[in-house]
């Protein structure tokens, strides 16, 4: 132990500090403390981020997604019918408790499997919009195919679980889903708007707690009572409609599909935007405190407008500049070249050999 130098002992030293961290036990992990619940300005935060992941979604998978979410609203709707129409010597009160009772299953399964719902997605791109998040065509492009999609599912999972399944052929189903084809098609304009506003503020209410709740029983619980409270009060639902109006249809009731969009799907989808894009959209992102980011400073709209004058102005600079400069006669040219020859012999200039004491030469 003697021989060893000063040098080597401090060699050692590091590794014996790492060695007897080693053997000392290992502090325990503080436990990380998660809300139950976000805030309204968390909640609003984390509803804007989600319009901007969707706006990454390619097109054929927004499509299925959409697809799958109007079938999971047409089950939910074929389980309100099977539930509350299949008792009509009941008091109407009680019939319309055990409907609202169910429907919420669809919506449960929409919500908690992340598919894409026209009414909810109102609220979320209105909030990413009002951000400045997301781009105006990313909002037209998620909702005309969300909205299609949607439909198409309703009226597919419609024809192929319960009218080729002989769902409700027979009465009391029949009656029930005929008479609820016809009503929803010969409501006045304004009524359907009205109630179209009133169902999307309580469907958005549904993602607002979905999104806000924490744990999963918080969110079921969420979800359940909002849905149960619009179904209960009778509002209109554009996709929920388009199930149960295609069924009517389906089942020889006394309309179209021609007055299934301009009589209710056309007024409610204009409802359920206002109800949801305005009321649970920019209203809750404005008390929410929410600030709107400067980071597209031209919109799409403003953009393609702007878009013949970027064009015309790049043709002028490149092209036609080009065509004048090949226009122009010789002499001109030539005397352009002398006059920028007699520029250059008055400027100073650099010696190549940077060891020349006169390597900066003045003009004579």
């Amino acid at each position: 132990m003697a021989d060893i130098e000063l040098s080597d002992a401090y060699k050692i030293l590091p590794v014996a500090r790492k060695m007897f961290k080693l053997r000392n036990p290992p502090k325990p992990k503080q436990r990380e403390e998660t809300k139950a619940f976000l805030t309204p300005h968390e909640a609003m935060r984390e509803i804007c981020r989600t319009a901007v992941v969707k706006t990454k979604t390619e097109w054929h998978r927004l499509a299925i997604s959409s697809f799958m979410a109007g079938a999971y609203l047409a089950i939910g709707g074929q389980l309100a019918v099977t539930v509350g129409g299949g008792v009509p010597t009941l008091d109407p009160g009680l019939q319309k408790l055990l409907f609202a009772a169910m429907f919420p299953v669809g919506l449960i399964f929409q919500i908690l499997t992340g598919s894409e719902l026209i009414t909810g997605n109102f609220m979320f791109f209105s909030v990413g919009w009002a951000s400045n998040r997301v781009r105006t065509w990313d909002v037209a492009k998620n909702w005309l195919i969300v909205w299609w999609g949607n439909w198409l599912g309703a009226i597919t999972t419609s024809a192929f679980l319960a009218y080729f399944t002989n769902s409700f052929l027979h009465d009391p189903y029949h009656a029930y889903i005929m008479k609820l084809a016809v009503t929803k098609t010969t409501q006045g304009f304004g009524i359907i708007v009205l109630k179209g506003i009133g169902c999307n503020l309580l469907v958005c209410m549904a993602a607002y707690l979905a999104i806000a709740g924490q744990d999963q029983i918080s969110k079921l619980f969420g979800i359940y009572f909002a849905i149960f409270t619009f179904v209960g009060c009778g509002y209109e639902h554009v996709v929920a409609n388009g199930f149960y109006i295609s069924n009517g249809i389906y089942y020889g009731a006394d309309t179209d599909f021609g007055r299934m969009f301009y009589k209710n799907l056309i007024p409610v989808t204009i409802g359920n935007l206002i109800g949801g894009g305005l009321f649970m959209g920019i209203f809750n992102w404005y008390i929410s405190g929410m600030t709107h980011k400067k980071r597209y400073h031209k919109r799409w709209i403003v953009d393609k407008l702007l878009t013949p004058y970027w064009y015309w102005k790049i043709f002028n600079q490149h092209v036609l500049k080009k065509e004048v400069d090949d226009d122009e006669p010789e002499d001109k040219i030539d005397d352009d070249e002398d006059e920028k020859g007699s520029e250059m012999k008055e400027r100073p200039h650099y010696s190549d050999d940077s060891s020349d004491e006169d390597a900066y030469v003045l003009p004579a």
